[in-house]
């Protein structure tokens, strides 16, 4: 069993358990989704302590430098620090132009980006808003 620091406590994460699950077993209540490394919304950043590689696989290069993790996917071998990102880094600003209903339970979203953007077709994005963790678009 190793330690977990998160947001001014201590959690216990098992041998087998992944960050996400000890801190939800915890009652600690995180923002995640898929649960499998795929949607990124539940993206961390590690403080101190050493993150698994294969807890950010599928992370750029520049985050993995920066410590970001997927805590949905890190079984941790040694106690961690961990935090939410400490900015905007991993994210990017962006209106919304445009939702369209294609099909019962799939929409379009048209974002107009402040930024250049260099993700293509098949990207994942997570949406969130300033005021709230995530955001559901209907």
């Amino acid at each position: 069993m190793v330690e977990i620091a998160y947001a001014g406590a201590t959690y216990s994460c098992a041998a087998s358990e992944t960050v996400l699950d000890a801190l939800l077993r915890q009652g600690v209540a995180p923002v995640y989704s898929c649960k499998k490394g795929i949607c990124l919304s539940c993206i961390m950043q590690g403080r101190s302590g050493a993150v698994p590689p294969d807890a950010q696989a599928g992370l750029r290069d520049s985050l993995r430098a920066e410590g970001y993790f997927l805590p949905c996917v890190c079984t941790p071998g040694e106690a961690l620090d961990i935090g939410a990102p400490d900015s905007a880094r991993p994210f990017a600003e962006a209106t919304i132009v445009a939702v369209d209903s294609l099909a019962s339970r799939i929409r379009r979203i048209v974002l107009r980006r402040r930024f250049a953007s260099t993700t293509g077709p098949g990207s994942s994005l997570t949406c969130a808003t300033p005021r709230a963790p995530s955001a559901a678009i209907r």
